[in-house]
């Protein structure tokens, strides 16, 4: 007779451990202790986690109730074999109690492979599904020479498709997180330049004409540090002047947005302006005076 679910953890229980996982707004924080969390919810006390690349696995995360187990940086990539439980797992989508001696497509149970650090009386693998595929295998064993049942494969496949759901809802988090950065990044650009302009003072009739314009100065030094950009400094600062944010930069010039802050600072400092508003300001009026360098 199969055990039911309830004989190992409640549904509260089970209920409580997803609630607590769902707290994590991080992939790393989500994972942290995601190997503890699935041996209370199974009752199994070897756990471990793994990313599954193509056709490989690797273990990135471990847990022992007992202690003395490898850790994950013990532990080395290993393929998907052919006819393994692993490999069912991944193709089927579906849990599987690997135990010794068992014939293959029996009741979802197929003979063990070569996890040994997860002992030598049987062990449960589950995938981790997402949205698009799956991300991963938890593994599971008693730890105390018991074989593990039915019931254990059930509650593991439940925990590992639930930290599934939660694995895809923090990786939204972490993109979205990401975009107001850019987003308040770009306000902030768009503030300082609104900012200067406002600021640009206004004459009328003979104190503008009698104004000094440096500009009209063949010696401008705005025009002489135009000459000393490198190729790449013009480009970037080609796109800067048609109103191009550093993301649009970095996205059209195919480099990261680091590089394009970087090259910004060196043309600010090679055309003494004092941010990059002030340096299109001045070439544009210049080109419109067609005193800018070709």
């Amino acid at each position: 007779m199969v055990p039911s679910l309830s004989t190992i953890v409640s549904v509260a229980d089970f209920a409580g451990v997803i609630r607590s996982l769902r707290g994590a707004e991080t992939i790393s924080a989500l994972c942290k202790n995601v190997c503890a969390e699935a041996a209370s919810v199974t009752g199994l006390g070897c756990v471990s986690i793994s990313e599954v690349n193509g056709d490989d696995w690797t273990v990135v995360g471990t847990f022992f109730a007992q202690g003395g187990g490898q850790d994950a940086g013990a532990l080395a990539t290993m393929p998907l074999t052919p006819g393994s439980p692993e490999k069912h797992a991944v193709d089927r989508r579906t849990a599987v109690l690997a135990l010794p001696d068992w014939k293959r497509g029996q009741d979802n149970t197929v003979e063990m492979s070569g996890v040994l650090s997860l002992g030598s009386a049987g062990y449960v693998v589950a995938p981790i599904p997402v949205s698009t595929g799956l991300v991963g295998l938890i593994h599971a064993s008693r730890g105390d020479g018991r074989e593990p049942g039915l019931a254990e494969r059930n509650l593991l496949e439940a925990f590992a498709c639930s930290f599934g759901m939660l694995f895809e809802r923090a990786l939204m988090s972490e993109r979205l997180s990401v975009q107001k950065r850019l987003i308040l990044d770009r306000l902030e650009e768009e503030t300082r330049e609104v900012q200067l302009i406002s600021s640009v003072g206004v004459a009328f009739g003979e104190r503008h004409a009698a104004r000094s314009d440096p500009l009209s100065d063949s010696m401008n030094p705005m025009s002489l540090g135009l000459d000393e950009l490198t190729l790449r400094e013009r480009e970037v600062f080609q796109l800067l002047s048609e109103g191009r944010s550093n993301i649009e930069v970095a996205e059209e010039l195919v480099i990261s947005i680091f590089t394009v802050k970087s090259h910004v600072k060196k043309i600010l400092r090679k055309l003494g302006a004092v941010n990059r508003s002030e340096a299109v300001y001045r070439y544009l009026d210049m080109a419109k005076n067609g005193e800018a360098p070709q």
